[in-house]
């Protein structure tokens, strides 16, 4: 991050849209399994541990798109695998 010096940096509201009632526009695809590849792929392969991360969002009941990882706001249990296992 040579651009932010000594400053911190922070990679906020970060995510995958797990539903979408329209259908997703352009060529991104709003599912559960995609978000849970975004999480992977993103989050513990580039982020975690080595930037400061916000992930947006815990739950976003009835918001189109959801980026939720838990199913509705009283919820707690994600809807995919948090773990960063393997990686």
């Amino acid at each position: 991050m040579a651009v932010a010096g000594s400053k911190e940096v922070w990679v906020t509201e970060t995510g995958w849209a797990v539903s979408d009632a329209k259908g997703g526009e352009g060529q991104s695809v709003a599912s559960t399994s995609d978000a849970k590849i975004y999480w992977d792929d993103v989050g513990c392969g580039l982020l975690f541990g080595a930037t400061n991360t916000y992930w947006y969002t815990l739950s976003e009941t009835g918001s189109t798109p959801d980026f939720g990882v838990s199913s509705s706001d009283s919820s707690t249990t994600p809807l995919y695998d948090l773990s960063c296992a393997g990686m």
